[in-house]
C-alpha cells in the first residue's frame, strides 16, 4: 500500500479509489476504519462546525486556539478522501470545504445506488418462486411488482456507469423482460401454463402475462405444507393435463390403483 505524508500522518493509499461510486461501501468502510484510528471519524460522522460558530469558548485566545485545532482535522479528514478517490467523486469532495458536508455528499450520491445494490435487488425478484400451496397467484404478482419496482427506481437513480449497471438498465427498460421474469417465478410443474401463454402471443407484455396467470390458475387459498398437498399436482397443472396425464386421488389412495385417464370428479368407482 502506498502512503502520503501529510503534516506528518500517513495518509494511506487505498485501492481502489472510489471513482463512479461503484465500490462505494467498501472504500467507505475502509476509510472510516483510518478516519477512526487517527480520532478524525466525529468529524464525518456528525455535524461539526468550527468553534468560531460558537459561543462556548468566550475568551479569544481559546477561541483562537480551538479554531486552528478544528481547521487541522477537517483539512486532515479531507485529505484522507481526497488521496482516495478520483474522477466524480473526488470532483464532489473538492466543492465542499467542511469533511461532514463532503462525506455526506458522498453518501447521498452513491449510497444505495452501486452495484452491490443492484445485484441483490435483481436477486431478490428472480429467485422469487410460486408456490400454491401456501400463496395466491394474486400474492405473488403483488410481490413481484414490489420487488420489480424497487429494483426499477433503484437503477433509474443509480450513478454507476459500469456495464454491470447498464445491463439491469436494459433490463428494467423492456416490459418484455419483465413479463418473462415473471413467467420464470412459475415452478416447472406449470410449464403448460407457461406454453400456453407463449403460444398465443411472440413477446408476451407484462399485463397480458398477469391477466393469462389469473385466469389460467385457481387462487388457492393458504394451507400448510404437509405430505398430502406436495403429492397433490396443482390446480393450473390438471386443468391443463390431458386425460392420458390424469389422476384419480380417490382410486389410487382408496383402492391402490394407478388412477390414470380420469379425475376425482369423474370417478365412477367412487359412485
Amino acid at each position: 500500500m502506498s502512503t502520503s505524508r501529510e503534516e506528518g500522518i500517513t495518509i494511506p493509499d487505498l485501492k481502489p479509489k472510489i471513482s463512479d461510486g461503484g465500490n462505494y461501501p467498501e472504500w467507505a468502510r475502509k476509510l472510516k476504519i483510518h478516519l477512526s484510528i487517527h480520532q478524525l471519524l466525529p468529524l464525518v460522522d456528525v455535524t461539526s462546525q468550527s468553534p468560531s460558530t460558537s459561543a462556548a469558548a468566550t475568551e479569544t485566545a481559546t477561541i483562537e486556539n480551538a479554531i486552528r485545532k478544528w481547521q487541522r482535522a477537517n483539512d486532515l479528514a479531507l485529505a484522507f478522501m481526497i488521496q482516495n478517490s478520483e474522477g466524480t467523486a473526488e470532483s464532489i469532495i473538492l466543492m465542499e470545504d467542511n469533511a461532514h458536508t463532503a462525506w455526506k455528499s458522498l453518501r447521498e450520491q452513491y449510497e444505495g445506488k452501486t452495484r452491490a445494490n443492484l445485484t441483490a435487488l435483481h436477486h431478490g425478484v428472480i429467485k422469487l418462486q410460486f408456490d400454491n400451496r401456501v400463496s395466491t397467484i394474486d400474492e405473488l404478482i403483488n410481490e413481484f411488482q414490489i420487488r420489480w419496482a424497487r429494483l426499477a427506481s433503484t437503477v433509474a437513480g443509480s450513478t454507476d456507469t459500469t456495464k454491470s449497471a447498464g445491463a439491469y438498465a436494459v433490463v428494467t427498460k423492456y416490459d418484455s423482460a419483465k413479463a418473462q421474469i415473471l413467467l420464470g417465478t412459475l415452478p416447472d410443474y406449470y410449464k403448460m401454463v407457461v406454453n400456453n401463454i407463449a403460444s398465443q402471443t411472440e413477446n408476451p407484455t407484462y399485463h397480458g402475462v398477469t391477466v393469462h396467470l389469473r385466469d389460467l390458475i385457481t387462487k388457492n387459498p393458504k394451507t400448510a405444507k404437509n405430505t398430502e398437498s406436495i403429492l397433490t399436482n396443482p390446480t393450473a397443472f390438471t386443468i391443463q393435463s390431458t386425460k392420458a396425464e390424469q389422476t384419480c386421488d380417490y382410486c389410487r389412495k382408496k383402492k391402490d390403483w394407478s388412477g390414470r385417464g380420469h379425475i376425482e370428479a369423474e370417478c365412477r368407482t367412487k359412485r
